[in-house]
């Protein structure tokens, strides 16, 4: 919970026409969703680098909101991409099933 004097600064903000800044870390609703997807990804090879690649608004978030070094070059092998594609498709079709019961 915010100080009352963190929210009526806050507000003096928003009356200025200011953006607060903590909305800022907010990713849009299709970096959550790519981010989602992200985290399920395993950390110990290259499907998360290359995951970012293929999907540069989640790396973008990622670096500038989360801290994560920029990618620079990651070369992009196809039994990499996919198996993310289908690691994408089956984590998707199984949100779908549950989101139905």
């Amino acid at each position: 919970m915010r100080a009352k004097h963190e929210l009526k600064e806050d507000w003096s903000n928003v009356e200025q026409g200011k953006t607060l800044s903590y909305f800022d870390t907010i990713p849009s609703e299709e970096v959550e969703r790519l981010y989602t997807i992200y985290q399920k990804l395993p950390t110990s090879d290259k499907q998360r680098e290359v995951y970012r690649k293929e999907h540069p608004s989640l790396d973008e978030w990622l670096v500038n909101i989360k801290g994560l070094k920029p990618l620079g070059h990651v070369h992009v092998k196809k039994t990499a991409t996919k198996t993310i594609e289908d690691f994408e498709k089956s984590f998707l079709d199984s949100l779908d099933i549950i989101n139905k019961r």
